[in-house]
């Protein structure tokens, strides 16, 4: 390999972080096809993780190098969110255990993730969806935090809340999203009101409203909860609780939450 070129991939390599990944593509766009490449493997000074994708040789890539890639290299609209979000904002100090060994990525629609990233087995459960939670995206929804120095996307402390409700399916989950929703108290009532307009999830929304009045965090008292279409009808949440007659789902009971 001459010195130029050498000097050329240096020059690329001295960008990346030591957890982060090198696709084909952004390559390409810096001038290194992909015969050249290869030979940057034969000669070592890569080596292969995935279909298209690199990694600096000697380097262990890490879950969010890998997000950082989907986000900056192939402009994928993948944030983190829900559970990690709030982690990564200082908020997951309610979290049990096996919480915090899961990373929570969505996307708002059929955005599939690459095979390179799916099929790693990375050091943590990492979990994706992407349910189309909200009809639009909305301004100010999303922001950036570094991960040992690599500036990721992730979800407000306002969206991530409602990623996490989404993910409630039993008791246990609507204790510890309760738990996290009294931590809350500085949440912007604007960007909540535009999220839960905008929310396509029913359960989502009754669920939040209610959580929010029960706890009485001042800025609840600052929605406009008839814009927010919370649909018709009865909603089982939480087995073996009581109705709640305003948003008619079931809830638990009150001797069975934390004092607020």
């Amino acid at each position: 390999m001459s010195s130029q070129k050498r000097y050329k991939l240096n020059q690329l390599l001295n960008d990346f972080n030591s957890g982060a990944l090198i696709t084909q593509q952004w390559l390409t766009k810096k001038g290194i096809y992909r015969q050249l490449a290869n030979r940057y493997l034969k000669s070592g000074w890569l080596e292969r993780f995935g279909r298209g994708v690199y990694v600096r040789s000697g380097n262990t890539p890490e879950w969010y190098g890998g997000v950082y890639t989907l986000q900056t290299q192939l402009n994928l609209p993948i944030h983190i969110g829900a559970y990690t979000a709030l982690n990564l904002k200082g908020m997951g100090h309610y979290l049990a255990l096996n919480r915090e060994e899961r990373v929570f990525l969505f996307s708002n629609g059929a955005q599939a993730l690459p095979s390179w990233f799916s099929d790693h087995d990375w050091e943590f459960d990492v979990r994706y969806r992407s349910p189309a939670l909200f009809s639009r995206e909305i301004a100010d929804s999303k922001t950036t935090v570094e991960i040992k120095g690599m500036p990721v996307i992730i979800s407000s402390l306002e969206k991530a809340m409602l990623e996490v409700l989404f993910l409630t399916d039993n008791n246990e989950n609507i204790d510890y999203s309760f738990q996290l929703m009294e931590g809350l108290t500085t949440l912007r009532p604007e960007l909540l009101q535009a999220l839960l307009e905008s929310c396509n999830h029913i359960k989502v929304k009754r669920l939040f409203l209610w959580m929010a009045k029960r706890i009485g965090h001042s800025w609840a008292e600052q929605l406009n909860v008839k814009k927010i279409n919370l649909g018709k009808g009865k909603r089982m949440l939480y087995r073996g609780g009581r109705l709640d007659t305003e948003y008619l789902i079931t809830v638990p009971k009150i001797e069975d939450l934390p004092n607020v």
